[in-house]
């Protein structure tokens, strides 16, 4: 009974090991899955921040592009406002020069009737 009971007990303490064994490399294995989602998450966290400073210089390129194109559209119409006065005045200066003239005509005219 002696010997039965021996061999049940190292069958028993081999099965402890094999178990003790499946236990050691299951935790292991969840030790190494464990470090793969944090490094994997790490990772996504960095590709996430790459994206995110990707994405804040493409809205700063656009806006400096949209303000380029504001500068030239408030320059071009600063210009043709300032050509338009330009024309304004030099008709309004050729209006006053013909008038004069109309004058002076009006006035040799009426001295040379007189």
């Amino acid at each position: 009974a002696r010997q039965s009971w021996d061999r049940t007990e190292a069958a028993l303490a081999r099965q402890k090991q094999g178990l003790d064994a499946q236990v050691s490399e299951a935790l292991a294995h969840s030790e190494k899955r464990v470090a793969t989602g944090l490094r994997l998450t790490d990772e996504a966290g960095e590709i996430h921040k790459q994206l995110m400073l990707r994405h804040d210089e493409q809205c700063l390129a656009k806006e400096q592009c949209a303000e380029r194109v504001a500068r030239g559209r408030t320059g071009a119409a600063w210009t043709a406002a300032k050509s338009s006065a330009q024309e304004v005045h030099h008709a309004s200066a050729l209006a006053a020069r013909s008038q004069m003239h109309s004058v002076r005509v009006v006035k040799m005219t009426h001295q040379a009737a007189v």
